[in-house]
């Protein structure tokens, strides 16, 4: 079964952002939820051939910017984007990672 994002945010009240797995058009993998290690923040499964890996729901450390949704009262706890990441990048990875420090105090 085919979860929308907006079914998972609502599904519990401790979710607060959801992604989605994101494909290539040669239908590898570009972004399957982020993990996040000693050697810095890693997309799962990117470039891997999709066979239906990452497909049931769980709770990882960020998700990409590409597609998110976030709860308003997060916003308002962890506040906006970061403007020190501009022009771009790790700005959606440190909002994630705001999200999961708040709730871990």
């Amino acid at each position: 079964m085919a979860e929308t994002l907006i079914d998972v945010i609502e599904s519990e009240s401790n979710i607060g952002i959801v992604g989605c797995k994101l494909l290539y058009p040669n239908g590898k993998i570009q972004h399957a939820g982020g993990i996040i290690n000693l050697t810095g923040g890693h997309n799962r499964g990117e470039c891997e051939k999709e066979m239906g890996r990452y497909c049931k729901i769980e709770f990882l450390k960020f998700v990409t910017g590409a597609v998110l949704l976030i709860k308003t009262d997060v916003i308002r706890k962890i506040g906006l984007l970061d403007e020190g990441f501009t022009p771009l990048y790790y700005e959606d990875v440190d909002w994630c990672v705001r999200q999961w420090f708040m709730d871990t105090k």
